[in-house]
């Protein structure tokens, strides 16, 4: 099967997103994890971790999936996730998850207690499209590259630096 993702995590396992979910490599074979749920059964594109080990799962179908433990939290549509295609995960250095979609960027802030929130990042926030390639970040700014451009902000303001400002083609009185 296809891979989508690779990604070695703090303990030095080795994960491996495909079409058909998320699975182990272990002696040269691929394993799926002891407790499996329903939606890592398919298809995976991102695997990034948090500070405090906790796996983050970008699914084609189900959004986002956080593990630790054998605990799961999926956060999707339905929670306030813009779309469950997930294109791209970034966690910046704040432990912010950055969350690329077809339908825009989303920023997850996970809170003591394991509750969350979801600000949504849209054309209308000054993203040249909702469709989302990549995420990368540095002390300072976000930079999001869409099927239609790249967009620059900084973390604290969200607000994108090229939104544009209205040119008046004329004024009737």
């Amino acid at each position: 099967n296809r891979a989508f993702a690779i990604f070695e995590d703090y303990q030095a396992r080795e994960w491996v997103g495909q079409d058909n979910g998320l699975f182990e490599y272990v002696d040269d074979s691929l394993r799926r994890p002891t407790v499996c749920y329903p939606a890592l059964k398919s298809r995976v594109e991102e695997i990034a971790q948090l500070a405090d080990s906790i796996l983050v799962v970008g699914t084609k179908l189900h959004g986002v999936l956080l593990l630790k433990n054998g605990e799961h939290t999926q956060i999707d549509q339905s929670a306030g996730l813009s779309s469950n295609m997930v294109k791209k995960i970034h966690i910046d250095d704040k432990g912010y998850i950055w969350v690329g979609t077809s339908r825009g960027l989303n920023r997850i802030c996970l809170m003591p207690g394991g509750d969350f929130s979801i600000k949504k990042y849209r054309m209308g926030s000054g993203l040249p499209s909702d469709e989302i390639t990549d995420i990368i970040s540095d002390e300072e700014y976000i930079w999001v590259s869409t099927k239609k451009g790249l967009a620059c902000f900084p973390k604290e303001d969200i607000v994108p630096r090229h939104k544009c400002k209205p040119i008046l083609q004329y004024v009737k009185v």
